[in-house]
């Protein structure tokens, strides 16, 4: 009995194009992970200078902190919800 829709003879040769796609698809995801890992390399001490910058000029504007905005920070004031206990 032979496949009336699909068959080896139309899909067999594109195992071997398949089994490339593959490999390149797996290599570039090991390539995408150094990137990442480099990329994070370089953002940590940036990172640690802007919430160092942060933390100095909460100090400089303790008693207005939505200056900080001024500076590109997103200051929230919202008031936060009161947790209530249930018993």
């Amino acid at each position: 009995q032979t496949l009336s829709d699909y068959n080896w003879n139309d899909n067999g040769p594109k195992i071997a194009e398949a089994q490339v796609l593959d490999a390149q698809a797996k290599q570039m995801e090991k390539d995408l992970e150094e990137l990442y890992r480099l990329r994070d390399i370089l953002l940590t001490p940036i990172d640690l200078t802007v919430k160092s910058s942060r933390d100095n000029l909460l100090g400089i504007y303790k008693n207005n902190y939505k200056k900080l905005g001024d500076w590109g920070y997103v200051v929230d004031d919202t008031p936060k919800a009161k947790k209530t206990s249930v018993k």
